[in-house]
This record gives C-alpha cells, structure tokens and sequence, in this order.
C-alpha cells in the first residue's frame, strides 16, 4: 500500500549554494536582472501649498449659530469658536516638470572618446621608442667615439 506521503528529498547547504551560484550568474551573464519593467517617469506635477488659519469673526459665529444643523445643540459662542475651524489652502505655484530620457553617451562621442584616448597612448608610444632610438644611437656613438679615441692613444 501506498501512504500518499512521498519522500522529498532534502537537498545539503552545499547544494543550495551551488545552484543559487548557478542562477545568479545565468541572471547576470543573460541580462535578466538589468531588465526593468517600470516605465519611466516622464512629468512631476508639484504643488507648493501654504496654509492660513484666522480666528472666526463675531458676525461668522451668529450667522453659523442661527443655522439647522446647530440649533437645538445648545452650543455656546465659545464652544463654536473653538470647534470650528476656517481653514483656506490655496496653491501659490503650480509647477510642472517634464522629464525626458536621452543616452548619456552617442556612438560618435564614444567612438571619439576612444580614438582620442587610442591616439594619445600611440603618440606617447611612438615618442618612447624613438627615446630608445636615440639612447642607442647615441650610446653607439659614444662607443665608437671613445674606442678611436682609445686607438689613437695606443700608437
């Protein structure tokens, strides 16, 4: 008879670091991770706000007094000034920002970028080896120079 209950096989530490290593570099070699499906924000409203406060006035308090949803309350002046509040928010500046994605880097700015920096290491080599030429050349005619010289004080 069959229980129902299958063995499931644990897998060791060892093999859980293995195959994380092995998804992690299959994520990054093939591009997967740099993906990102979010689309870019393309606008950001802004609404600087400020707000006023101000004490209600007598006559506000008597005309709110004298309407249907305070009578019967018996609500005293002071317990209206206290419990309302006139609040005003208003916009100062209405800002709006549109943002807009180019490429830092074109194909003609790398391109010359790269053979600014390729001319400027070949230069620099060219001028190195021609100093060796020279050390050399030099360096030969000091010793052609200084064995004459020895030939001569011989005789």
């Amino acid at each position: 008879m069959h229980s129902g209950a299958e063995k499931v096989k644990v897998c060791s530490l060892d093999k859980y670091y293995y195959c994380l290593a092995k998804v992690v570099k299959y994520g990054i070699h093939s591009g997967v991770l740099r993906q990102c499906y979010c689309p870019l924000q393309c606008y950001l409203p802004s609404y600087p706000f400020s707000v006023s406060t101000s004490p209600l006035s007598q006559h506000f308090l008597n005309h709110v007094s004298q309407r249907s949803q305070f009578k019967g309350r018996n609500l005293t002046m002071a317990q209206l000034r206290n419990g309302l509040v006139y609040l005003d928010i208003f916009y100062s500046d209405l800002n709006y920002v549109d943002i807009q994605t180019t490429p830092a880097y074109d194909i003609l700015a790398l391109v010359c970028d790269c053979s600014g920096a390729l001319g400027l290491i070949l230069g620099g080599t060219l001028l190195t080896i021609a100093e060796i030429v020279q050390f050399f050349v030099e360096l030969f005619s000091e010793l052609v120079t200084s064995a004459r010289f020895a030939r001569m004080e011989r005789r």
